[in-house]
């Protein structure tokens, strides 16, 4: 839909020039690449890319840069794509709604 009027801003800038990062539940990464593969794509579509904060994110979690996407476990692919969103270094990161138990309560 084309919008007839208004406008969006993120933090003060005209929503298609803000940079904002979705985390969707599902994750969904090109399942046959290795992390180091993501990594790369992510470094050569976004021009603020910082290889650093998507490292610091991996590290320390047993996730190798030869690993493909689809032999990690759902809480690896969630880092992964966290990492992704932090490589991004975008103004707002937002996360999908998460799953939770039917009797927590709704924030």
């Amino acid at each position: 839909m084309t919008p007839t009027a208004g406008r969006a801003e993120v933090f003060g800038h005209p929503l298609e020039k803000a940079a904002v990062a979705f985390v969707a539940q599902d994750k969904p990464l090109y399942r046959r690449w290795s992390v180091a593969d993501l990594l790369r794509f992510g470094s050569a579509t976004n021009p603020r890319w910082d290889r650093a904060a998507a490292q610091s994110l991996l590290s320390g979690h047993d996730i190798g840069p030869r690993e493909r996407v689809d032999r990690l476990s759902g809480g690896q692919r969630t880092l992964l794509a966290l990492a992704l969103a932090a490589g991004k270094r975008a103004d707002l990161v937002v996360p999908a709604p998460w799953p939770r138990p039917p009797s927590s309560p709704r924030c």
